[in-house]
């Protein structure tokens, strides 16, 4: 049987990774959002707006549980804490502009030409 600190590690191996794979799965779900929007823009009638909730806080909740845990469980290589740190919160950044540029592109593409105003019609 190993020592303790063996055994902890262990334990903040297995502990570490799956607070790490919920927030992966987090940021993903976060970059399906902008479609489902989409999706649900196309259903609608016009001026009726379309929201979803994004609970932006579980996602640092969770990076900042998946740092505490790496450092309190002594992680190493790929569950470093700065590797959790940095590379979560790219993740998280990447997924929120993902969001941001396809909604803008979106109302970019769908918007329809207005028609000429009296005012700018050739007599």
């Amino acid at each position: 049987m190993g020592s303790v600190r063996e055994m902890w590690v262990g334990f903040g191996f297995v502990l570490t990774s799956g607070i790490v794979l919920l927030l992966a799965l987090k940021v993903l779900w976060n970059f399906g959002t902008a479609y489902v929007l989409i999706a649900r823009s196309r259903r609608l009638t016009p001026g009726q707006p379309v929201s979803i909730s994004m609970h932006f806080m579980l996602e640092i909740l969770l990076l900042l549980l998946a740092v505490l845990t790496s450092l309190a469980t002594l992680q190493e290589g790929v569950l470093r804490p700065s590797q959790i740190a940095l590379y979560g919160s790219i993740a998280i950044a990447a997924s929120y502009m993902h969001l941001f540029l396809v909604g803008k592109l979106h109302t970019l593409l769908s918007r329809k030409p207005r028609p000429p105003s009296e005012s700018n019609v050739p007599q």
